[in-house]
Parts: C-alpha cells; structure tokens; sequence
C-alpha cells in the first residue's frame, strides 16, 4: 500500500502493458493503457485493458492515498465497465481503522454464465443463467462483501433485503434474507432433477448439475415470496429457508396454498460415507 501510494504521487502512463498471475504462460490481462495523475491528497486512474474477449475501461479516484497504507480516510470511486458487464463502488475507506470500503455497490452482466466462464468457474448445467445484477449499501473487501440494503436479480427473479457473501478459508459462503413479490424456480427444474439413474446406486438429484453447484459452498438462505412459481405449479405466499453446510443440506417450505389445499415442505439430506446419502 505505502509502495502504490508513493507511485501515485507522479505522474506515470503506462501503454501497451501485459499482466501475468504467477507462472502462467498466457497473460491475464492484455494491451492495457493506464494513466496515473495525482492531484493534492488524493489521485486517479484511468484506463483500457483486454480480458479474454473483453475490452474493459477502468477506473479508480481516490480522495486521499493515505487510506492505501491503513491510514486516514477518503472517498473511493472505481468502476469497471465492459460489454458483458459492469461494476461499481463508491464509498468511505478506512473508516475505524478496518480494510474495507463502506457505500453503494452495484454490479451487473447480461449473460452470468458467460461472464463466469471467462474468469474460470465453469457453471454445471445448461440452465442459462442471463441476466443478473447485485446492488445495495454496505460493506466491501477484499474477501466478502456484506449488503445490509441489497437488491439481486437473476434472470427475472427480483428480491430485496440483507446478502453477505465472502470467500471462506475452505468454500466460499452465501447467506441472506430477501423478499419477493414472484419467485419462479421454472428454469433450474431440469438442472435440479438430474441425470438417469442407470448405471449408478445414487439418487438423481445428487448427481444434479445443480446441487453439484451449490454443494461446492455453505449457503444460508430465507427467502420469502408472495408465489412461487415451479413448471405449472404455483403456490401462495411462501417462505422458504435453505441451509447447506459441509455438504449437509436443509430445506424448509412454510405451510402455503397451493394446487387448491395447503402444503409443507421439509426436506433433509446428509452426507454417509457408507450409503453416500441419506434423505428424508
């Protein structure tokens, strides 16, 4: 931090640069063109870089450069836009001495499979996973972002209320309570329910694309919808808890109206090293 705030004192250009990320081969980052100007306290800086097939124009303000070596506070302004997304923050650093950024956060992409594709985490499926976009107030680091007043969208499912999610020493972690006016699970059905049985003694669903996803994270979930929305089936308002922790899986539906009657719905799945699963 005191080594990049000494260089932002100066003026620097940067062109035709490349970035590589331990021993590999192929760059990370290609073509980039920086430009690097300090004004009083603070500074900014302001350029172009190719990831992968993306042109990505960048920028980061700074209202005081002392905040990068843990000391003082300032305002904090980057934005990263590109083709098939975008993001920014906007906030306060170094407020209480912590590593983070405290202010608005918004990101969103056009096609969340492809942009996951392109930083290397290959989604299981053929669910489309479009559109999606994450914004609110809260806190950002290095290593979690926590949103007390979150917004998320992801292909038409749009819901409000608290998401935190950090990258944990083992598996990442996903946790919040958000509410909706329509949730419609209608796109991930085919995912959820899996592969053929033959050949294997496990379950469908465990082989499922979609719980082989999900299984990779602890994930700590309530959700609450006027309906839920699954193929020809739609229910009342509903709530709806998912807890997974080291593979060990919860599920709990509220008492709802659905097909003419009510219904609960409370599933269980543990992992055995004899029997692979066991559900009730």
């Amino acid at each position: 931090g005191r080594a990049l705030q000494r260089i932002l004192r100066h003026p620097l250009t940067v062109s035709n640069a490349s970035v590589a990320i331990g021993e590999t081969q192929e760059p990370v980052l290609r073509d980039m063109t920086l430009r690097l100007a300090a004004s009083g306290d603070g500074a900014s800086i302001r350029g172009a870089f190719l990831f992968d097939d993306q042109r990505v124009e960048a920028t980061l303000s700074l209202a005081n450069t002392s905040v990068l070596a843990g000391e003082g506070t300032g305002s904090v302004i980057a934005t990263l836009n590109a083709p098939l997304a975008s993001l920014r923050i906007e906030g306060m650093a170094g407020e209480g001495g912590a590593p983070r950024l405290a202010g608005t956060f918004a990101a969103s992409t056009s096609d969340l499979r492809g942009l996951m594709r392109r930083l290397g985490y290959a989604l299981i499926g053929d669910t489309a996973f479009g559109v999606a976009e994450i914004s609110g107030t809260g806190s950002v680091s290095l290593s979690a972002l926590e949103l007390d007043a979150a917004r998320v969208e992801l292909d038409g499912n749009a819901g409000e209320g608290r998401l935190a999610l950090s990258d944990g020493s083992l598996r990442p972690r996903l946790e919040g309570t958000l509410a909706f006016e329509r949730l419609d699970f209608s796109p991930y059905l085919e995912d959820l329910r899996g592969f053929s049985r033959t050949g294997t003694p496990e379950p469908d669903w465990v082989r499922a694309p979609m719980f082989q996803l999900l299984s990779g994270a602890d994930i700590d979930l309530r959700l609450s919808a006027a309906s839920l929305v699954a193929g020809t089936l739609e229910t009342g308002p509903s709530a709806v808890s998912l807890l997974l922790r080291d593979g060990d899986l919860s599920v709990n539906l509220s008492e709802t109206q659905v097909a003419g009657g009510t219904g609960a719905l409370t599933v269980r799945a543990r992992p055995e090293a004899e029997n692979g699963y066991a559900a009730t």
